[in-house]
């Protein structure tokens, strides 16, 4: 198979890199950023609006956007806040009447994802681009209060987490900005670290619920070669968790690991989500329970 290097770009925050390759779709872009895979584009007119891996059909982002999405008061004015742009996929969930909002630390990253060569999603889905350059925790407070249908943190993939965006305050600081039926949904997905956990411990310090999802099955769908698993924890209150469970039983209730307590500003335990993750000692509990009788 034919790989080739269509982008190599340094920052300060590291290195990101596209490469292209022929597949049996055609060409396809992968984004990597050290040596993690974060996303695909097909390149063939027709298939270019088609989110791949996370964020495929299916996968953890779509389903909790559609929970979200029906959680609102006034689907109308659907708000959406999303941290980590990546290579802007999420874009083509983007529905004419919505106003979404990326964040972006990386400009490396927000040159890539608006320059088409590499990646066109946003150029091809997203209605009005609104990418705000610069530390989320700090941008987030120009959001304002209570004005946020759905609050997506996508930023732990990689070896090295900003865990500034995942303590009590940052956590304070989210629900601030949310609507009354609005959640929080943090994409958990890391070979290393067990960052799930940290948010269960999160919600839980907060007063609020959560469910853990795992998808790794993609069956069925056409484009299954560029689907990858993911792990995700959707923050809400005690009702809505109830229901999500009940309407896509994907969704569990998670107990974390016992080797990861509770992050603020002033208290993150890396080396603790590393252990949990590899003694793989947090449960996930069923939806229903269980008869003696089983």
């Amino acid at each position: 198979m034919s790989i080739k290097n269509v982008l190599d770009d340094r920052s300060f925050f590291g290195i990101v890199h596209v490469k292209s390759e022929e597949g049996s779709h055609g060409t396809i872009h992968k984004l990597v950023n050290g040596d993690t895979l974060h996303n695909f584009q097909l390149q063939k007119e027709g298939l270019k609006t088609i989110p791949l891996a996370y964020y495929s059909g299916g996968n953890s982002f779509d389903r909790g956007l559609q929970f979200a999405r029906s959680q609102a008061l006034n689907s109308e004015e659907f708000s959406v806040s999303m941290i980590g742009l990546g290579a802007g996929a999420m874009a083509c969930y983007e529905k004419v009447a919505d106003e979404w909002t990326y964040f972006e630390i990386d400009p490396a990253v927000v040159d890539m994802a608006t320059n088409s060569d590499y990646f066109s999603y946003m150029q091809d889905c997203s209605f009005n681009s609104d990418i705000r350059m610069g530390d989320a925790r700090l941008k987030f407070l120009d959001i304002p209060k209570n004005s946020q249908d759905y609050i997506i943190v996508d930023a732990f993939s990689s070896d090295s987490i900003p865990a500034h965006l995942v303590t009590r305050e940052a956590m304070t600081l989210y629900l601030s900005r949310l609507k009354p039926n609005g959640l929080v949904f943090f994409h958990t997905s890391n070979r290393a670290l067990d960052i799930s956990s940290v948010v269960v411990n999160l919600a839980e310090d907060a007063k609020l619920d959560s469910r853990y999802i795992l998808i790794s099955d993609f069956e069925g769908n056409p484009y299954a070669e560029y689907e990858t698993p993911s792990t995700a924890v959707i923050v809400g209150r005690h009702d809505q968790m109830k229901t999500l469970s009940e309407t896509d039983d994907k969704w569990r209730k998670l107990v974390a690991s016992p080797d990861v307590g509770v992050w603020s500003d002033d208290y993150s335990h890396i080396l603790g989500t590393l252990k949990a993750k590899y003694k793989n000692n947090s449960r996930v509990l069923p939806n229903k329970p269980v008869s003696l009788l089983e």
